[in-house]
């Protein structure tokens, strides 16, 4: 539990960047969705992306996305690209479990 903690802080700009592209193809086969959905990307690239905000940004924008993503009508596509991206994470983690992630103060 200390080391899924201590890889969501460390790397939660990098599952943020995997999770995106991966829910964006995705949505290739609704239009209205993808248009809300490049118009929340615009918005965590701004907030999140380009300024190093924490978890108050990461929480907000999330709970934007899925209830935005929900009310267009896409949620199994969305479950199914989550659960992709969990994939693409688990792959990760196997390959870093050489890597030593230096410990924080805050956890």
């Amino acid at each position: 539990m200390i080391r899924l903690r201590r890889n969501l802080s460390y790397f939660r700009y990098n599952y943020a960047a995997v999770t995106l592209p991966v829910v964006f193809l995705s949505l290739l086969w609704h239009p209205i969705s993808m248009i809300v959905f490049l118009l929340i990307f615009v918005a965590w690239f701004y907030f999140y992306f380009s300024r190093h905000d924490d978890r108050i940004v990461l929480c907000v924008l999330a709970v934007i996305t899925v209830v935005a993503l929900v009310s267009t009508h896409v949620g199994l596509n969305i479950l199914l690209s989550l659960i992709v991206a969990m994939g693409c994470f688990q792959l990760w983690e196997l390959s870093l479990s050489e890597l030593i992630i230096p410990p924080f103060d805050y956890i």
